[in-house]
């Protein structure tokens, strides 16, 4: 076999591998995309509750608010957080670091009681089975506020 020719199986060879690989890339892209709106929360909890539409409408607008308040707990935080980061390389460390723990130690405890209250409200919206079938979805959901929010699902 020459060198050209087996130059040319290879070459074909890469190819096919490469055309295999934005094959494998695209369609991990799409399903990702799929799975983003099934976690819309709404969906979610009509699919899995078979909320009525009022059950839907209040629903909702628990979702939008709450929504809304943790936009609002992200702004608060950032600053907060970019003053911790900014702190780690400075060269004189900043005796005021622990009223940033402190602010964020609030923050916190804080989003906890409103996810809390946030679930209670939800649950006092169902019904009948409905209220089973919310305390399982709840033990299913992962922590997505909490340190193991990284954790793969």
């Amino acid at each position: 076999m020459s060198k050209l020719r087996l130059l040319t199986i290879f070459s074909i060879g890469l190819l096919i591998a490469n055309v295999v690989l934005v094959g494998f890339m695209l369609s991990k892209k799409n399903s990702n995309q799929g799975q983003k709106r099934k976690h819309n929360p709404i969906e979610l909890l009509t699919r899995e509750l078979q909320l009525n539409n009022a059950q839907k409408e209040k629903v909702s607008g628990l979702v939008h608010e709450h929504k809304s308040y943790m936009d609002s707990i992200r702004t608060q935080v950032e600053p907060l957080k970019k003053e911790l980061r900014n702190d780690i390389f400075s060269a004189d460390q900043s005796p005021e670091k622990d009223s940033f723990f402190n602010a964020l130690g609030l923050i916190q405890a804080d989003v906890e009681r409103k996810f809390h209250q946030h679930f209670i409200d939800i649950r006092n919206i169902c019904e009948g089975k409905q209220i089973e079938q919310f305390e399982k979805l709840l033990e299913k959901m992962p922590d997505r506020h909490g340190p193991n929010r990284n954790r793969k699902r």
